[in-house]
């Protein structure tokens, strides 16, 4: 057992720096809540294919389901569409996730819709 018995007090100067620092990084990171889309295309894959950290460096945290809220999911855990996906993580990193679970892909581009007049066809 810790000789200290996990005593809440903050004693010392690097306690306090350390806290400081934890606090700081904090205000960067938050908790979202992303549903997964049929659209994403990851709806059957599980989180090590699906690679959310690799290609976002967000962290998922949980999955909420109908029958309830799996935290700290395993790796081999199958997304499935409509899973709440928690995520912790910067906004940037957040806002790259929220793309890929609803379907769009930072850098793809979406294909640009034509008028059907601007087509060539005729009326």
């Amino acid at each position: 057992m810790r000789a200290d018995r996990y005593n809440l007090e903050i004693n010392t100067r690097e306690e306090r720096e350390f806290l400081n620092d934890l606090l700081a990084a904090s205000e960067n990171i938050g908790l979202f809540w992303i549903t997964l889309s049929a659209d994403s295309g990851l709806a059957g894959k599980t989180l090590v294919e699906a690679k959310l950290r690799e290609k976002t460096g967000a962290s998922v945290v949980a999955i909420s389901r109908a029958d309830g809220v799996r935290s700290n999911p395993k790796p081999q855990t199958v997304l499935l569409e409509g899973d709440a996906v928690g995520m912790i993580g910067e906004d940037a990193q957040i806002e790259i996730a929220r793309k890929i679970l609803t379907g769009f892909e930072p850098g793809e581009s979406e294909k640009p819709t034509m008028p059907a007049s601007a087509s060539g066809g005729t009326a």
